[in-house]
């Protein structure tokens, strides 16, 4: 079938992953072609069961809109798999991510009380990979990687690190992919999380806390973590970095992102440590980092207590447009276009750069919130969760022009998500649905009906 409307290139992703039992009639989303399924074999029977029966059998899919719309990525299982008898994971201490704010979200209104919850959320989405946590349909806690590689069309399931491994700087993982064919995109790839843990010093033969670099699928030249006394990390393993004297002691890194053969964490607040991608997967055991401070007009002072530095990213933002890497950091200075615009006049938060329209921006706008005093009004629900709703806006930053904007439903945070730099043409099928599936799971009925596009048009 065909559409007037293009798929678009870039657009704004809600983190919080739908999860859709059984089939779903007159689905407006794309299904992510999936040729080869991979899952950890766990020696412990009901997890090793669970997590072969889920990656065998989960379909990813994607309802992606123009911005300032939401798009969203969707989990679907049959009903048979969600309805599971539930069991308590292995206390094998992975639940480092379990805090996360990770919601269980059932599209259309249907419900499987009688059965346990999903939790799936977006960790990253880069360089033709499209990381998720999950927990097992059986199981309470997310607990897992779910792992998309649009080069090979591939999906992996691997176990978060444990809890014995503590972030160095954030819980984000990073995904670097080797430049092996000059522009990325074909190259092997790794998922790379720092961590503080306490290892064996081979030379004291004492346990130390060290920083260290967390990849999988490990290149050939990283090791396993050699611990003292507890379990590995397995898969996982490890390479050991190498910091400059200039990084700061207080270093949180805010945003996390790959960017012409570099690894970055940034700290919103203080600078960036980077290194090399080819370094991490191609290099030594050994791997050396670099930092460069933000302009001293930039930074922010209060960054030497846990109460005093905030939440940086909740005004600023630092990504790659097209040849660049760019920063933002919100003032003030929006209140007559806010207010021509017909949206509440205050300050917005969380800003996101889009990769392909250089010099827009979408921020996220608190309602206002306005109250008669004195006056008992009768309101109906939906006016209720409407007074409530943020606002989503896109805004031409050089000509201080508000694009358009949207009243922003119940989501998780809010990520950019250039869809054919994290997927490609050849991963994504109009779904062919039947109206009920095999285990005779009720449908979900569609919010709305929406043509789908013949083949993807990137602009």
């Amino acid at each position: 079938m065909a559409t007037d409307t293009p798929l678009p290139s870039w657009v704004v992703l809600d983190s919080a992953v739908r999860i859709a039992p059984g089939a779903v009639e007159n689905e407006p989303e794309w299904a992510i072609k999936c040729s080869h399924r991979q899952a950890y074999p766990y020696a412990w029977r009901g997890v090793k069961e669970a997590s072969a029966s889920m990656a065998r059998d989960v379909t990813l899919l994607a309802r992606l809109a123009e911005p300032p719309d939401l798009s969203s990525l969707y989990i679907r299982l049959p009903a048979d798999e969600l309805r599971r008898p539930r069991f308590p994971m292995p206390d094998n201490g992975s639940g480092g991510e379990s805090g996360g704010g990770d919601g269980e979200i059932r599209d259309g209104g249907v419900s499987l009380s009688e059965g346990p919850l999903l939790r799936a959320s977006v960790r990253a989405a880069d360089e033709k990979l499209v990381v998720l946590t999950s927990t097992l349909p059986d199981c309470d806690r997310p607990s897992f990687y779910l792992i998309y590689d649009a080069t090979k069309t591939s999906l992996s399931m691997i176990p978060l690190l444990p809890s014995y491994c503590s972030p160095s700087f954030t819980m984000r993982p990073l995904s670097m992919r080797r430049r092996s064919g000059g522009d990325g995109g074909d190259g092997d790839y790794s998922l790379a999380i720092m961590e503080r843990t306490s290892v064996l010093d081979e030379q004291r033969r004492d346990p130390i806390d060290r920083d260290v670099l967390c990849l999988w699928p490990p290149p050939a030249s990283a090791k396993p973590l050699p611990l003292s006394g507890r379990r590995g990390i397995e898969p996982w393993q490890v390479k050991q970095p190498h910091f400059p004297s200039q990084m700061p002691g207080s270093f949180v890194a805010d945003t996390v992102f790959s960017f012409n053969g570099q690894a970055f964490w940034a700290d919103l607040a203080q600078g960036v440590l980077y290194c090399n991608c080819d370094d991490v997967l191609a290099g030594g055991y050994d791997v050396q980092f670099h930092y460069l401070g933000l302009p001293m007009e930039c930074r922010l002072d209060d960054v030497d207590t846990c109460t005093g530095r905030g939440n940086p990213a909740e005004r600023r933002t630092m990504s790659y447009v097209g040849d660049s890497i760019k920063f933002v950091s919100i003032g003030d200075g929006l209140h007559p276009e806010l207010k021509n615009a017909g949206l509440p006049e205050n300050l917005p938060i969380h800003p996101i750069l889009s990769t392909q329209q250089d010099g827009v921006l979408y921020l996220v706008l608190p309602a206002e919130e306005k109250a008669e005093e004195g006056i008992a009004v009768a309101v109906e629900e939906e006016d209720v969760a409407a007074t409530e709703q943020r606002y989503l806006f896109g805004l031409d930053v050089c000509n201080k022009r508000i694009l358009s904007s949207r009243h922003l439903p119940d989501s998780g945070y809010l990520l950019g998500f250039d869809v054919f730099r994290c997927l490609d043409e050849r991963c994504l099928s109009p779904p062919a649905v039947p109206s009920t599936d095999e285990n005779g799971a009720l449908p979900i009925p569609a919010t709305r009906k929406r043509k789908l596009p013949s083949s993807p048009n990137p602009r």
